[in-house]
């Protein structure tokens, strides 16, 4: 994906196979977005704020849902 100034974004898409084998997912729960952060975009981007921030969006209804954080980056729901 492009459109990221100072992260990689990457698209992730889990395929449910179709197989029976388990309920079915929904498109917006087959896709993820991850977020790598650039080097040293931490000296002009308060993360801990940012993370404070995504919560609070989510929870009002207005952003994508937080999955989960790694050492250099986040994962979250891909808005449709």
């Amino acid at each position: 994906m492009r459109g990221g100034l100072t992260n990689m974004i990457v698209q992730a898409t889990c395929d449910d196979g179709g197989d029976g084998g388990g309920a079915a997912l929904a498109a917006h729960e087959r896709h993820v977005i991850m977020r790598i952060f650039g080097a040293g975009s931490e000296r002009i981007i308060d993360r801990a704020a940012e993370l404070h921030s995504l919560r609070r969006l989510h929870g009002a209804g207005r952003g994508a849902q937080l999955h989960g954080t790694f050492a250099n980056g986040i994962v979250v729901a891909r808005v449709e």
